[in-house]
């Protein structure tokens, strides 16, 4: 019988903490919304798995380790067995002390992996037999891919709302959401796990908070008489994030964050509530090691770094990544990248996406139907996630549907680019 359990550990910095995810330092000035580690412990009497998300920038090997360790010791769950993300929230403290623009608080981090164990350990203390279901919803009205294609030939990074030399986006989104729900022998969620791709860079400013993940985690179990724990996973975000560069109003602090929430929550509710049980739920969890191959030193990135220096007043990022590239010293090396597979082997509905169940962290070549309701179409599409090393079914930027227009085209004659609007047609009606 499988059996789940779930628990959060509050993972505050003291205020003062200087804050991750900028080119500059911003010091914490207060809390806005708690940071929380969240667990999901599951076991089918044979293997037990954890699996732990973090309200953080990112959670470093050191830490991990020793969290995996303290976990193990009180549990008995193998640390291979616990896998430790981070939301990426860009209002979290710092915990990479090899960013030489923002400091961190060691004091912080001498308790952090106690406290992400005391998340697991909650979470295995409270273990009840449980059920599992699949489910998944679609959004593409939130992320936007932040590189774009200029009309003087270059790529740009975020280039600025209603910039008139913005050419189209020079990559895909990851509209895909999907949801793990794990039900108590009442029916009722003990957690719904939501993986999603986008940026946490909503809230800005200098107070500690979780951004969006954790109030559209906030808003949805509020919606269940049991308050599971919702826990958002974070998909390949790296360059996707939530600004709209067809919308010329500010997107910035805690009104966009309720905003994207609330659009959120109503997707991983419906996927939630439109979810199918799994067939077969016996735990599996494998682990591997892959030698990834730093990015090399161009005389490219070289000539960038000179143009830098020339500048009066270059901006934080120009300045950080030319003292990056003068200072380089990975150029032929690799990095041991441990990737992590931890799923219930299921029989899926015979319609179902495999794509629904990328909460395994294993790159594979993923084929299946993209809805989550039958089609006579079968697709096969793959993009690499890199920074979850991971590949996911995406509908391609380059295909439009049939009854609209591509999201950004340059009518004959003019020389500024033009939003179409929306997809007025189904998007599994894309070509």
């Amino acid at each position: 019988m499988l059996k789940a359990g779930a628990g959060t550990k509050v993972i505050n910095p003291p205020v003062g903490t200087s804050l991750a995810g900028y080119f500059h330092e911003r010091v914490s000035t207060g809390v806005h919304d708690d940071l929380l580690a969240k667990a999901l412990v599951l076991g089918d009497g044979k293997i037990q798995v954890a699996i732990v998300v973090c309200d953080l920038l990112r959670v470093m090997r050191r830490e991990v380790d020793k969290a995996r360790e303290l976990a193990s010791e009180k549990t008995g769950i193998p640390p291979g067995n616990i896998f430790i993300s981070a939301t990426h929230t860009h209002t979290g403290p710092e915990t990479n002390p090899m960013k030489p623009m923002v400091p961190v608080r060691e004091s912080y981090l001498a308790k952090l992996p106690q406290m992400i164990a005391d998340a697991v350990i909650s979470a295995h203390a409270s273990l009840q037999p449980a059920t599992l279901r699949l489910g998944e919803e679609y959004e593409d009205r939130l992320a936007f891919n932040r590189r774009f294609r200029m009309t003087d030939g270059s790529v740009r990074f975020n280039p600025g709302k209603l910039n008139p030399d913005i050419i189209g986006p020079d990559g895909p989104i990851d509209p895909q959401l999907n949801v793990l729900r794990v039900d108590g022998e009442d029916g009722m969620p003990i957690a719904i796990i939501a993986n999603y791709t986008l940026h946490p860079d909503v809230m800005g400013g200098n107070e500690i908070s979780a951004d969006f993940p954790g109030e559209s985690s906030r808003i949805v179990s509020s919606l269940y008489e049991s308050r599971p724990m919702v826990v958002y996973m974070q998909g390949a975000c790296g360059n996707i994030n939530h600004l709209d560069v067809s919308d010329p109003r500010p997107q910035k602090g805690w009104y966009e964050v309720i905003r994207i929430s609330r659009v959120l929550a109503g997707k991983i509710l419906a996927a939630s509530e439109l979810a199918v049980p799994m067939s077969s739920e016996t735990l599996a969890a494998s682990t591997q090691v892959l030698d990834i191959l730093y990015h090399p030193l161009t005389d490219e990135l070289r000539a960038k770094a000179a143009e830098t220096r020339k500048l009066q007043n270059p901006g934080d990022f120009e300045r950080v990544q030319a003292d990056l590239i003068e200072d380089y010293q990975l150029e032929g090396k690799t990095a041991a990248v441990e990737v992590r597979r931890r799923s219930a082997s299921a029989m899926l509905p015979s319609w179902a996406c495999p794509a629904s169940t990328s909460w395994s962290m294993v790159s594979a070549s993923k084929t299946g139907r993209p809805s989550s309701r039958p089609s006579s179409r079968s697709w096969r599409t793959t993009v690499s996630g890199t920074s979850r090393l991971r590949t996911h079914f995406i509908p391609a930027l380059t295909r439009r549907c049939r009854s609209c227009r591509p999201p950004w085209s340059r009518p004959q004659g003019s020389t500024s680019p033009t939003p179409q609007g929306r997809c007025s047609g189904s998007w599994r009606d894309r070509e």
